[in-house]
């Protein structure tokens, strides 16, 4: 039998074995590779691995096998390596949030300070939490705007833009936002009647209502705030209706609003004066109408609009007056009425002129209770007439007292009708060159939302002019300070209705007869204007409402700045119903209007224009061909220096003095100065000089001549705020 013979270890042949057979033996290693083997044709006995078909297998299947153990060994230091860095980081993730877990525990125990320090420096080091630390800062942060009393815009800006970002981000950050955010925020405690009572609760309202406001935006549900903090808004909202409705004259609306906020705060003593002030104001117009029924005689008619008064207030002194003698005159009326039917009746003249005697004296009675009544004066006299009864002699002439003479009765109508010819209200800074070029225009009014921002150099230099020049300027924002250089305050945190003043000081005109002014809708205004020579005309007394922000007792509320040849000031809403708020706007437009004088002593040198006073030639000049120049004048003489270097220039520097010796030194107009000037051109290392000739055609124009230079130089220069134009040649251009 023909097949393969192999080997055993002891040295005992087996076979004959197929070649598969002799291949699994080896495989499931009966025979080793190194066996060896013979067949039929083979001279001797050769190992398996040297003889084909067995060396080609066994050479492929420990390929094969070596493969395998490679692999072997680098799964397992790859696995090995795996759980090593899987143990890493999931310390670190477990680290991570035990610091999150940690932070959450701080905003719940109120360490909201030490919890946003802590996560700023972990949101730049965390690897798998930084939306997580961002949103939980953005909460604390949040929470620390409405729970401190020295939070800052900057708190409430860093957080409101990690919630747009992370809004905007994806719907599960909205959706987690909405859901969490508001419970966060709303853990408030509810604070203690005397903080109630205080402005405190005024200053969380606020900055919930700033919250409210950002959870609109943002698109989430507004968040549900405590009771309390409810209350405290619904309380702000109904007073702020009240005060409309009382601006408006509407009492009966005010009064049912306060009512209703009295409600939530039976105690709120500010409220209370507001009721009474509300159906004292309502009652005195029922007041008039009994009045106009009086004096036409239907005196039932009066006494049930009385009545009305007494609903409204049962303790009104003059309506409890007035209903005892209405009563009386009432009845004697009707007496006498009745006596004058009899009298039209009587058929004998006798009884005619009896009756009438009767009714002459209910007359008279009732008139002595209503003196100034004339429907009774009138049907007294008569009453007389017909009785025949002479007049009544009058009594020894008193000496005539002289009154006081009235003050001038001034039209308002036609006050407000000029006020509207010669005023111009802006609201962007585009409409101030046709407000300045208007010649009609005394007054310019800013509205609040033209702002410092808007004003480019030409607009901001035009609307400077126009005040240096005479005009009349009212304005309440960053525009006082960013163009004129007048430093202010302004009103923050305006929880209130408005403000009680009393005139500053001095004797100015303006405040002629006023003893107190109610200024209202004072958010975000200026006050405490400071400035040279500037007159303080109403000073606040005290804050209505709420809190008042940062305005204090003796704070300046409205002020009167000189600026060149005009004036700046910054007017707020008046109450006219109250105090003396009409006597001093009528006074005030009156100034404005340039029909009131105001006597002030102004060093003109140092009257307005910013840095650079207009009456002097002090500041900095630039040329249309680029030379930029500073002027410093002390009133004898000027020093001239060249600013920077041109192409042309290298540098200029002189002094000229004044020359002539008749001129007002402080006026410009026709003043002439001389002097010298050094000059180097650029390529010319050799300083040249040269004599100037400057001559004031006006307080704004100037010429120059250089009578010296190869080609005599005649050059036009002239004042726009701060900088001067000069253009070479003969042609003068004109202001900007």
């Amino acid at each position: 039998m023909e097949g393969w013979h192999v080997a055993e270890r002891g040295g005992k042949a087996q076979g004959p074995f197929p070649t598969e057979k002799v291949l699994q033996l080896w495989r499931t290693g009966q025979v080793r590779a190194k066996t060896l083997c013979w067949r039929q044709g083979q001279p001797d006995w050769r190992p398996l691995y040297l003889v084909e078909p067995f060396a080609t297998a066994i050479r492929q299947e420990q390929a094969q096998r070596r493969k395998k153990v490679i692999l072997r060994i680098l799964g397992g230091l790859l696995l090995g390596i795996g759980i090593a860095l899987a143990g890493v980081i999931g310390w670190r993730y477990w680290q991570e949030s035990a610091d999150l877990q940690r932070f959450q525990d701080m905003m719940a125990e109120g360490r909201l300070q030490e919890a946003q320090q802590s996560l700023r420096d972990f949101r730049t080091k965390t690897y798998f939490f930084r939306s997580e630390a961002e949103y939980l800062l953005a909460a604390i942060l949040l929470r620390m705007d409405v729970l401190s009393s020295s939070s800052s815009p900057e708190t409430f800006s860093e957080a409101e833009g990690i919630l747009r970002k992370l809004a905007q981000s994806s719907a599960r950050w909205w959706a987690r936002i909405s859901s969490e955010l508001g419970r966060l925020l709303c853990e408030i405690p509810h604070p203690t009647p005397e903080a109630l009572a205080s402005t405190e609760a005024a200053k969380e309202l606020a900055k919930a209502e700033r919250v409210t406001e950002l959870f609109r935006q943002l698109d989430l549900p507004e968040p549900e705030w405590p009771d309390w903090l409810k209350n405290e808004k619904r309380f702000a909202e109904i007073v702020k209706e009240a005060q409309a409705a009382m601006e408006k004259q509407d009492y009966q609306t005010a009064i049912r609003r306060l009512e209703e906020a009295l409600g939530i705060k039976p105690a709120h003593s500010e409220v209370k004066q507001r009721l009474r002030d509300s159906k004292q104001s309502l009652a005195d117009r029922h007041l008039k109408n009994v009045d106009a029924l009086c004096h036409t005689g239907k005196f039932s008619e009066a006494q049930q609009e009385l009545q009305e008064v007494f609903k409204i207030l049962s303790d009104h002194p003059k309506a409890t007056e007035l209903q005892t003698k209405l009563a009386t005159v009432s009845q004697l009326t009707q007496e006498a009425q009745q006596a004058e039917r009899q009298a039209e009746q009587a058929e004998k003249e006798e009884e005619k002129i009896k009756s009438y005697q009767t009714a002459f004296a209910f007359w008279k009675q009732a008139q002595e209770i209503l003196p100034d009544n004339p429907f009774l004066i009138a049907a007294k006299e008569k009453a007389r007439q017909k009785a025949g009864i002479p007049p009544e002699p009058e009594g020894p002439k008193k000496p005539e007292e002289k009154p006081e003479p009235p003050p001038p009765i001034v039209d308002q109508r036609t006050l407000e009708d000029k006020l509207r010819e010669h005023k111009m209200v802006i609201s962007t800074s585009t409409q101030v060159e046709a407000a300045v070029r208007n010649k009609q225009t005394r007054i310019i009014e800013l509205a609040d939302t033209c702002t410092y921002s808007q004003f480019d150099a030409q607009q901001a230099n035009l609307l400077r002019d126009w005040v240096r020049n005479g005009g009349i300027l009212w304005v309440n924002n960053d525009v006082l300070n960013g163009i004129f250089g007048i430093t202010y305050s302004r009103i923050t945190n305006p929880l209130f209705w408005g403000a009680v003043t009393t005139p500053a000081g001095g004797s100015s005109p303006i405040l002629k007869g006023v003893k107190k002014v109610y200024l209202t809708d004072l958010e975000d205004k200026s006050f405490n204007l400071a400035f040279p020579k500037s007159i303080p005309l109403l000073a606040t007394e005290d804050v209505l409402g709420f809190s008042g922000g940062n305005l204090r007792p003796g704070d300046t509320l409205w002020s009167l700045v000189p600026y060149g040849k005009g004036w700046i000031s910054d007017p707020k809403p008046i109450r006219f119903d109250k105090g003396e708020g009409s006597v001093f706007w009528t006074n005030f437009v009156l100034f404005c209007l340039g029909e009131l004088k105001i006597e002030i002593e102004i060093d003109d040198s140092k009257r307005g224009g910013g840095d650079h006073p207009p009456l002097t030639l002090t500041g900095m000049w630039q040329a249309t061909t680029g030379e930029e120049f500073f002027f410093e004048d002390d009133g004898k003489e000027v020093k001239i220096k060249l600013a920077r270097p041109t192409p042309g220039f290298a540098s200029m520097i002189g002094t000229i003095k004044r020359t002539d010796s008749a001129a007002d030194p402080q006026k410009l107009t026709g003043l002439k100065l001389e002097g010298k000037l050094t000059v180097t051109f650029q390529g010319f290392p050799k300083p040249q000089t040269a004599t100037v000739r400057v001559i004031l055609d006006d307080e704004n124009t100037m010429r120059w001549i250089l009578p010296d230079w190869p080609i005599v130089i005649r050059t036009n220069i002239y004042r726009t705020a701060e900088k001067i134009i000069l253009t070479r040649g003969g042609a003068f251009p004109g202001k900007r």
